[in-house]
Parts: C-alpha cells; sequence; structure tokens
C-alpha cells in the first residue's frame, strides 16, 4: 500500500501537530520554578512586610494557597487521560472516525495544611480526601501507518476533550463543588495488536474555576482563592492478556495559578495578582475488562510532592508528601 493514501487531505498537519505542542508543552520543564525561578518567588515577594511577626503566616498562607494548587491539578488530570486506554482509537474507515465516550469518578487523598492555626498563626499538618468525576470524548483524527498486519497506528491521531467536576471538602473549610474542561491531542507511537502493546503520548491543558477555601477569623474575608490552568503530558502503555487490559503510565503537568490569600487583620484586599507555578509528576497503573464495545476499568497512582524552598518552618506540614488516587471508568467505543 502506498503511503501516501494511508493520509486523508490535511493528514500531515495532523500528524505533526502533536509533537508540536508536545515541544511547545515539554518547553522549559527543567525551569526551576521552585525556590528558583522568578514566578516562583513573586509571591513570596509579597510576604516583605514590616511587621515581621506577620512574614511566617504569610508565608503559611502561601504554602496554603500551593497545597491547594496541587489538589486541584491532580484531582483533574488524574492518571491516564482515557480511563482503560493506552493509545489511540483510529478510525473505522478513512471517512468515519472511531469514537470513545467514557466516564470516571476519582478519589484522591491530598497533603493539605490544617485549617485551624496555632497562636503564632502557622498551620499542621493535614490531608483531605477529594472526589472528582470527569467525562472525556476521543474522536479519531488520522488512523495513522501500517507497516504490517499487527504492526500499525503509528503517528494516529486523536482529539480528546472533557468536562471535569471536583468536589471539595466542606469539613476541610472548602467551597464545595468546582468545574473544569480540558482539551488536546493523543499521538500513537503504536497501535495495541496481538504483538505489541499500545503506545501513545497525550498533550491536554485544563483549567479549573477558583477554589476558595476558610475565611479569616472575626471576618467574612476568604482565607483562601485558588484557580488552576494547566498544562500536562501522559506517556502510556497497555496490552491486553487474555481477560484482562493492563495499563501503566507516567506523566508532567504544570499547573498556573493567581491565588489571592488573606491574612490576619489585614483590612485590604489580600496577596493577589502574583503569578505562581509549579511543575509536578505523576505516575499510575491500571486494570481493564472489555466485552463488545464496553469497558470497565480501575486505576491507582501517586503523585510525589516535594520541598517548596519556602522560608520558616511548616509546622509538621510536609509539602514533599505524595497526593495519592484511585478512579473507577466506564468507557463505550463505537
Amino acid at each position: 500500500m502506498k503511503v501516501s493514501g494511508l493520509l486523508p487531505p490535511g493528514g500531515w498537519f495532523w500528524a505533526v501537530l502533536p509533537l508540536l505542542v508536545a515541544g511547545a508543552l515539554g518547553e522549559g520543564v527543567s525551569a526551576q520554578v521552585v525556590g528558583g525561578g522568578e514566578e516562583g518567588h513573586a509571591l513570596l515577594q509579597s510576604c516583605t512586610l514590616d511587621d515581621e511577626s506577620r512574614q511566617a503566616p504569610c508565608v503559611a498562607a502561601i504554602r496554603e494557597a500551593r497545597a491547594i494548587q496541587a489538589a486541584l491539578g491532580i484531582l483533574t488530570l488524574g492518571g491516564s487521560p482515557v480511563p482503560g486506554s493506552p493509545g489511540t482509537v483510529g478510525r473505522r474507515l478513512a471517512s468515519s472516525p472511531r469514537v470513545s465516550i467514557s466516564t470516571r469518578t476519582q478519589l484522591l487523598r491530598v497533603p493539605l495544611p490544617t485549617p485551624e492555626t496555632d497562636v503564632d498563626g502557622l498551620q499542621g499538618d493535614g490531608s483531605a480526601f477529594m472526589l472528582g468525576g470527569d467525562a472525556t470524548v476521543a474522536v479519531g483524527v488520522f488512523d495513522g501507518f501500517f507497516l504490517a498486519p499487527t504492526v500499525g497506528g503509528i503517528l494516529s491521531v486523536d482529539a480528546l476533550a472533557g468536562a471535569h467536576f471536583l468536589g471539595l471538602p466542606g469539613g476541610a473549610g472548602f467551597s464545595r463543588w468546582r468545574m473544569g474542561y480540558s482539551a488536546g491531542a493523543r499521538l500513537g507511537i503504536v497501535r495495541e495488536s496481538f504483538t505489541l502493546p499500545g503506545l501513545a503520548i497525550t498533550a491536554r491543558y485544563a483549567e479549573v474555576g477558583p477554589a476558595v477555601r476558610g475565611s479569616l477569623e472575626g471576618s467574612e474575608r476568604e482565607r483562601a482563592r485558588v484557580d488552576l490552568r494547566a498544562t500536562s503530558l501522559r506517556a502510556t502503555v497497555g496490552k491486553e492478556l487474555r481477560a484482562l487490559g493492563f495499563l501503566a503510565g507516567a506523566g508532567w503537568d504544570r499547573y498556573r495559578s493567581d491565588p489571592v490569600v488573606g491574612l490576619p487583620g489585614d483590612s485590604g484586599g489580600g496577596l493577589t495578582g502574583q503569578r505562581d507555578t509549579r511543575d509536578r509528576t505523576v505516575y499510575f497503573a491500571g486494570v481493564s475488562m472489555t466485552h463488545l464495545v464496553l469497558q470497565l476499568s480501575g486505576e491507582v497512582g501517586w503523585s510525589p510532592g516535594r520541598e517548596d524552598g519556602l522560608p520558616f518552618p511548616t509546622t509538621g506540614f510536609d509539602p514533599a508528601r505524595a497526593g495519592i488516587f484511585g478512579s473507577l471508568g466506564f468507557r463505550l467505543t463505537f
């Protein structure tokens, strides 16, 4: 078969697009935004206050905002972009794409400073369980190249779009539900077959509306308001063996927020307008069962934290603790 016959009109553009997107997202991954980059220090510079007794609570407020940012990011982006799927869905015919519709429920345990503070205004160590859900649609755009009957889907492309629902615990001081969206593309390295596992790389962009946590004592002002804009890369590999499918993957996320944090005794609008950017990695594995066009899948994963480079003691809260999650998903492909 001629290679040119494998590309639909504009096929070269769709085949190269995810590579360009992945390159743009990956640029500067090694930038030291924690304790070294300008954006990482921008919010911290706001804590240069005349009253030294308020500097430690100011840093604690930034640490809390960063913990909320990480929680939103992990709960939104999770592990596999499409539950139970290690690769692209492809196309049934040249003029007819395959479509995959999936839903997923996810439970996350994430480290979080306690809502209560000590006499110095500092917070202790804590954690919270958060519930999230998403609905994702994947559409096969380009079926890829085929080198042999069992070696195909090379450079295949799917388009992805998702809606995300985040249940934030009121017992931990949060306003309840938040919503977000994501969009991206998945590039297939090779499609799963009888002899080969499926391999793919996915690039996505996501946004989540601001999450609000708590209020200052004696005031109606919010203690922390954190939004999220995130870029994400995921690499997945998987193979069906007998009746079960197995999947594993790893990813990198970059979170961006413009948090607003309030300080005790501050009659102004709080610390605001300072961009805070953080990188995070995630690792995950899952198992699935497929019957005809329906699939049930489960997944577990973890996202390690790291030291935040902020001054003043954490009073027990460890930002380097990992976030751990598990999910259950359903997928229909037609």
